[in-house]
């Protein structure tokens, strides 16, 4: 069974004294929300079990919904401005075409696909899309991200000097392709209006 980690809890709003909890397995990445009868705090560690919701041998809630990053789909067939991102349906999770698949990080090979595409932009919208603010999300999805990176034996900011580059070439490059499913979300929450009108122009038919 893999532990998780609460990332969020708030009061259930259809059953009061009971709570909505969102937590995360960052190796994986899995994404579980239960309803507990305690008001786990965010970084508390759990278990699950047939579908119930455990803190060590104590059950405290039910699992309510679930998800894998096997549930989703890759593409690398288009022009994405932040590198990576996701269709509406959270179906499907895209890298920009121009970023390469393989970054070597002292002498270690990391695989972008994994780090960018499933261990950030696919936490992230399991997030955003059961109603979490963007900002939020996103500082989740980078904790997922740095902890695939350092399981590696990397050091993050050595990760992220080497990346920050790319994400910086990769935003300067004309969009020529963009799908027509993506999500806007994180545009339009940092009011990148340039970013958008561009991605809007270059959607494939």
């Amino acid at each position: 069974m893999p532990d998780y980690e609460v990332v969020e809890h708030r009061p259930n709003p259809s059953d009061a004294g009971k709570f909505v909890i969102a937590c995360i397995s960052f190796p994986e990445p899995l994404y579980i929300k239960a309803i507990s009868s305690k008001d786990l705090q965010n970084g508390s560690k759990v278990v699950t079990d047939s579908g119930k919701l455990f803190i060590g041998q104590e059950e405290v809630g039910q699992v309510i919904n679930s998800k894998s990053a096997k549930d989703v789909s890759v593409s690398y067939e288009y022009d994405i401005k932040y590198a990576g991102g996701y269709s509406i349906d959270g179906k499907k999770i895209y890298v920009s075409r121009s970023m390469p698949k393989n970054l070597d990080i002292d002498g270690k090979e990391i695989d972008m696909l994994e780090c960018i595409g499933l261990h950030h932009e696919l936490v992230e919208k399991w997030l955003v899309d059961d109603a979490y603010e963007y900002q939020y999300a996103h500082l989740i999805a980078t904790k997922a991200e740095r902890i695939f990176i350092e399981s590696k034996g990397i050091v993050w900011d050595h990760y992220t000097a080497a990346s920050d580059r790319l994400l910086h070439e990769n935003y300067t490059k004309k969009l020529q392709l963009s799908p027509k499913d993506i999500d806007l979300t994180p545009y339009l929450c940092s009011n990148d209006n340039d970013a958008i009108k561009e991605i809007r122009a270059t959607m494939e038919p």
